[in-house]
């Protein structure tokens, strides 16, 4: 750091570096020492060759994850290439298959780039990847609202919400939705048992006898 500290010249510490590197690909405090100059330079293409470079050379598949989704970040927030972050997002998510937080980020910007069928399949794989009963339904509520577009498929729309009553029965708003499908649709076989499940689920007096009606009103 002698350069960077005592001649104040951060850029030819930076090139002492990737020197370093070339010598020896090996070397870790060289590697660590050039992503912390590149930030602060902001040469955001070097940073996404240096990530590459951290995954290619390590044989830790954490780190390697770890070094993929750190490049998606520059790639997306700071260069603004959408397709090469979910690149990278993939090769992280084949590394750390449970990966919440990789998952997550390759379905928001599959959505940002309107590619559904792929955000679906990352949805899918998170929905997967969630342990908690309590989140995963969150994840396929978004799911089922991914599907129920003027576009989508109302059948694969009602089967994310219903597996989201499997672990909810309650929850509202798969509920919701999947009235207006099951309407839609013309199942009123499977609305009123909706109807009656919803009443046998809720703890609130008046949500349950609302729900008891719409059932019988069915019959």
């Amino acid at each position: 750091r002698i350069s960077e500290r005592r001649l104040r010249k951060p850029e030819a510490a930076t090139e002492h570096h990737l020197a370093a590197l070339e010598l020896d690909a090996h070397t870790p405090l060289a590697l660590q020492e050039l992503k912390r100059l590149l930030v602060a330079q902001q040469r955001w293409s070097d940073l996404v060759a240096a990530y590459e470079s951290e995954a290619t050379l390590s044989t830790d598949t954490q780190v390697q994850a770890l070094a993929y989704r750190n490049m998606a970040h520059v790639l997306s927030a700071r260069l603004g290439d959408r397709d090469q972050a979910v690149a990278a997002l993939e090769r992280a998510s084949q590394l750390s298959r449970k990966d919440v937080a990789t998952l997550e980020e390759l379905a928001r910007l599959y959505m940002e780039g309107e590619r559904f069928p792929l955000a679906a399949s990352a949805l899918e794989r998170l929905a997967a990847a969630i342990d908690a009963p309590a989140e995963r339904v969150g994840v396929l509520q978004r799911l089922g609202d991914l599907f129920n577009r003027a576009d989508g498929d109302a059948r694969t729309a009602v089967r994310w919400y219903e597996a989201a009553l499997t672990l909810q029965p309650a929850h509202a708003p798969a509920l919701r939705a999947l009235d207006a499908l099951y309407a839609q649709l013309g199942n009123w076989r499977a609305l009123a048992t909706m109807y009656i499940a919803q009443a046998a689920a809720d703890i609130d007096s008046k949500r349950r006898a609302d729900a008891l009606v719409r059932a019988a009103d069915l019959y």
